[in-house]
């Protein structure tokens, strides 16, 4: 996994890909609040289509997370009655084929 930091928009950047460096996302989420069980059912969902790809040929996947102010600027969550805490992830996958 290669952390690259923030990218702004246009903005490129090259790394060398890793196919050794398949991400568990379960950690992420977990680090989030999630609960492992939430983090397990989620990983368990969406790990095919993250990680298979990668099995099947010379290209990768960019997988990354929205940080939760921008995610709550796009979609709004309102909850009656509120509850004391919310965690909402937005993960983003981007195939990559060059």
């Amino acid at each position: 996994m290669c952390d690259v930091g923030t990218l702004n928009a246009g903005e490129t950047r090259t790394e060398a890909l890793d196919l050794n460096g398949v991400i568990d996302i379960r950690t992420d989420l977990v680090e989030l609040g999630f609960t492992q069980s939430e983090a397990d059912a989620f990983a368990n969902l969406w790990n095919p289509s993250i990680v298979g790809p990668l099995l099947d040929g010379p290209w990768a996947n960019l997988v990354y997370r929205l940080p939760s102010d921008v995610y709550d600027d796009m979609i709004s969550l309102e909850i009656t009655p509120a509850p004391t805490e919310t965690i909402r992830a937005l993960y983003v996958l981007v195939h990559l084929t060059e």
